[in-house]
């Protein structure tokens, strides 16, 4: 029976956030998908931002809140307008980096946008030419004042040395769920993404495995970080890569190696799937 196998990108697929995939990990899904198992991106990304050079079957973006197989989209869980302006009120009252998330576009805050282009001042020459082409930063241009009422799936934040941080957690949306995922950068910000309470890449894999008519029994996570918890929770076999964070490796059914360090490779062959 066909394995369903969902892959986190940043520091899964990769070896660190934006960081190029290797070509043994695209060969390696190559094989699996010529096995007839199913491969899923699974990702925190928007759909816009998370589309990279591999061979696969589906894609699950913004932590579950959309996905799609072969092209067309099977689920979907926008987070409601009344939501989004509180949120962007919310934000700006706060001073919180805001970007959000749509299918085919993103759009951010002045303060967002501010804190990019600070951010990219201090770095290298070459760092900061490939940060300014990568989709992230290209697709976070797009002001929020242009919003015009589009589907919008999750909510990626900063907080800043101006950002009020406790008052926005008071003040934080009920019907929301919060997860940081980047802590204490050098002392400069601190990230966190937010979707619908009722929205996680576990609750969306597994959906996603029995809309296909697979078997939850076959089903495979690869992830790293905190967004990753329920994916390594929910599918039968979660494996967490060796620079996952405490949360993520104390859940896990198997701990491999870093990213960096064919973490990949060395679980598949643990398993038998390769």
């Amino acid at each position: 029976m066909d394995n369903y196998l969902f892959f986190d990108i940043d520091g899964t697929l990769s070896h660190g956030h934006g960081g190029t995939i290797p070509e043994r990990n695209k060969e390696l899904l190559k094989e699996l998908r010529e096995k007839n198992d199913k491969v899923f991106i699974c990702t925190g990304r928007a759909y816009c931002t998370g589309q990279v050079d591999v061979e696969q079957d589906g894609f699950i973006g913004s932590m579950g809140a959309y996905a799609e197989f072969r092209g067309k989209t099977i689920i979907e869980y926008p987070i409601d307008q009344e939501t989004v302006k509180k949120f962007i009120a919310l934000c700006d009252k706060y001073k919180i980096c805001l970007m959000m998330q749509g299918k085919d576009k993103c759009w951010s805050n002045d303060w967002q946008i501010s804190f990019f282009d600070k951010l990219s001042i201090f770095m290298p020459k070459k760092a900061k030419e490939k940060f300014k082409k990568s989709s992230y930063y290209v697709s976070g241009r797009n002001k929020i004042g242009e919003y015009n009422g589009e589907k919008v799936y999750k909510f990626d934040m900063m907080y800043t040395l101006r950002s009020n941080k406790k008052g926005f957690l008071k003040d934080f949306p009920e019907e929301l769920k919060l997860v940081t995922i980047l802590s204490q950068f050098r002392g400069l910000f601190e990230g966190c993404e937010a979707v619908r309470k009722d929205v996680s890449k576990g609750r969306t894999a597994i959906e996603v495995t029995k809309l296909l008519n697979g078997d939850v029994n076959n089903t495979y996570g690869f992830g790293d970080s905190s967004n990753d918890l329920e994916l390594i929770q929910m599918v039968k076999h979660g494996i967490a890569m060796g620079n996952a964070t405490k949360d993520i490796k104390q859940v896990a059914e198997f701990i491999t190696d870093k990213a960096d360090r064919n973490g990949i490779y060395k679980a598949l062959v643990h398993y038998g799937l390769i």
